[in-house]
């Protein structure tokens, strides 16, 4: 009895499961309502449901939208319009918790035929035939000439900056054409729709960043994706509908326009763009040059020193040289200093991330600037990260960022007067 026990514990194996993987993709689509975020992701074959969460951003505390669910999508009613958040996905099986997959997503905006921001040319009419995002659509006859003579127009504002998937949706309706022309803009305040030149002129109507034609004859009721268009900071989006399809007599439908702001993959984040310890025997002028003709600039021991040099302006009594308090800062030029900046590294709209040290010693007007341009100059606004300022042989920082450890400077820049940024996580706001 022994023995057979003895062989019963040498055959007997142990079978531990393992953890599910993660889904292998994930994405936003477009969602029944405007103000929601509808995630989908790939299935994972040992799972059994799935966990979702969202955060503000990578690092913050995340909040769980939805436990173990089966389905391989969610949506999320409970978003900020205008905010975007950090959405994640584990796969969970009685083994435990897959590692995330996540992207970072805001709520969608969705603008109906006959509400505020939309407007026609021509002839429309109303229809309330099935499957139309609201109570009706609207129909237009197709012409056959090479300009349109009916055209339907959403003007939807946009909160975030970035690319968008334009979505259409139509509903059923007899004849419905297979080729209508559509036209995306940006920042367009009043365009010509019968005059191709106008809407290309990007100095005063606003650029056409896609031109493409839908076929409507496809199933009504769903959400079509027109495609995709970046907005770099401009204050709207503009969808065009036109009836000059080359065919006459069919009908065009002007239902409902989905924006979605387009995903961005976690792990792509943050680019950087641009980094220098200066450790090398000179300037690395791939990257740098020198600025506004400030030329007391050595490089050596890893660092770089940027130096100012007092011209020795006498007193008119002959007493001596100008003190501190009698220099003349905004007129004659008492001193020379030294200056450099990264010419290829200038952008218009965004959001960055600006890290600098400088070293703790005696200085005088060592700053780390970004200068916004203003009249052909870069003199406009200017944001430090720091500055320090003095002439009396001491530290001195006139910001509040201080020497001898890393700062960070995040902007947020946008196309109006106002500009948000924030030193080391504390906000700020320049106007």
């Amino acid at each position: 009895m022994r023995a057979l026990c003895l062989i019963l514990l040498i055959g007997f194996a142990v079978l531990v499961q393992a953890q599910p993987a993660p889904p292998a993709s994930i994405a936003v689509a477009p969602s029944d309502s405007a103000g929601q975020v509808t995630l989908t992701w790939s299935a994972v074959p040992a799972a059994t449901g799935y966990t979702v969460r969202r955060a503000a951003d990578p690092l913050a505390a995340s909040t769980i939208l939805a436990t173990n669910q089966p389905a391989t999508s969610f949506t999320d009613a409970t978003g900020t319009s205008g905010v975007t958040a950090y959405y994640s996905v584990t796969a969970v099986s009685a083994a435990g918790e897959s590692a995330p997959v996540a992207l970072h997503a805001a709520p969608v905006l969705i603008l109906d035929n006959g509400a505020p921001g939309t407007s026609s040319t021509g002839t429309w009419i109303t229809s309330s035939a099935a499957a139309a995002f609201g109570p009706d659509s609207r129909l237009a006859a197709s012409t056959a000439a090479a300009s349109p003579s009916a055209t339907y127009t959403y003007t939807q504002p946009l909160p975030v900056r970035g690319a968008y998937d334009v979505y259409l949706r139509w509903n059923d309706a007899a004849n419905r054409s297979a080729s209508v022309p559509v036209w995306v803009y940006f920042d367009s305040d009043s365009i010509d729709n019968s005059n191709p030149a106008a809407a290309w002129n990007s100095t005063s109507k606003g650029a056409a960043v896609l031109e493409t034609v839908v076929d409507q004859s496809r199933p009504a009721g769903t959400w079509v994706r027109v495609g995709s268009a970046l907005c770099n900071g401009l204050l709207s989006c503009t969808v065009v509908l036109r009836n000059n399809t080359g065919v006459a007599g069919q009908n065009i439908v002007a239902d409902a326009v989905q924006f979605v702001p387009r995903t961005v993959n976690a792990a792509a984040f943050t680019v950087p763009v641009l980094s220098d310890e200066f450790s090398a025997a000179s300037l690395d002028t791939s990257k740098w040059s020198i600025w506004d003709g400030r030329n007391r600039v050595t490089q050596s021991g890893g660092e770089l020193v940027l130096s100012l040099f007092h011209k020795g302006t006498l007193r008119t009594d002959g007493s001596g040289f100008l003190d501190e308090s009698e220099f003349d800062e905004s007129g004659t030029r008492n001193w020379i200093s030294g200056g450099i900046h990264a010419p290829n590294h200038s952008q218009a709209y965004g959001y960055y991330e600006i890290r600098f040290r400088a070293t703790q010693e005696t200085g005088v007007d060592n700053a780390f600037w970004m200068l916004t341009e203003g009249g052909g100059s870069y003199d406009s606004m200017e944001l430090d990260v720091p500055e320090v300022w003095t002439r009396l042989g001491t530290n001195l920082t006139t910001h509040g960022a201080g020497l001898g450890s890393w700062r960070t400077r995040q902007p947020d820049l946008g196309p109006g007067p106002d500009v948000r940024y924030w030193t080391s996580g504390k906000g700020h706001k320049h106007d």
